[in-house]
């Protein structure tokens, strides 16, 4: 289930494919100018912390619309 807080954060991810909104996180990275880009979805939240960790991205926990940034991570 996506919370009304989160639709509003997906609204700013870039190249946001259909799939993705059947998974709890979204691993997005931010570019030069700010922008976010989707990188992958995930169930398992500890993988998606990894994967944006390495990434030096960002998680989206679809269900409660907190986002989650690299010093998060951690």
């Amino acid at each position: 289930m996506i919370c009304e807080k989160a639709k509003d954060t997906i609204k700013g991810i870039n190249n946001m494919p259909k799939y993705a909104y059947e998974y709890r996180y979204i691993v997005f990275q931010t570019d030069r100018d700010g922008c976010w880009w989707f990188w992958g979805a995930y169930d398992d939240g500890v993988r998606a912390g990894m994967v944006g960790c390495h990434l030096s991205g960002c998680v989206l926990d679809m269900e409660t619309g907190n986002v989650y940034r690299r010093e998060d991570l951690r």
